[in-house]
């Protein structure tokens, strides 16, 4: 961590299980869908105390292994970055008080 993200008044967390599970990894998985995995997370302040939880959602294309090969085809770079476009302005729209957008 930064010196500037150490003073900062909020920061973003992602909740890890004591023991990682052998499939899923270290991170809480709430749930997986077909273009992303949500993790459980929250806002906490430079004190470690919790504000709020959150959901963290992550795009991962790993599920679309397990879609039938003949709708695998049908699923492009430029599909998927267009769904996930509306995926967010549609629960951008639904509650935008509670969104945070982060990129890396």
């Amino acid at each position: 961590m930064s010196e500037t993200d150490a003073a900062g008044a909020l920061r973003l967390g992602v909740v890890l299980c004591d023991a990682p599970d052998p499939v899923s990894g270290a991170f809480v998985l709430l749930r997986d869908t077909l273009e992303a995995s949500v993790y459980l997370g929250c806002l906490l302040d430079a004190g470690g105390h919790v504000h709020n939880w959150i959901e963290l959602w992550v795009q991962n294309v790993n599920s679309l292994e397990t879609t039938l090969e003949t709708h695998r085809e049908a699923f492009s770079n430029h599909l998927l970055d267009e769904r996930w476009k509306k995926r967010v302005g549609f629960l951008s729209r639904i509650d935008r008080s509670n969104k945070i957008e982060c990129s890396f």
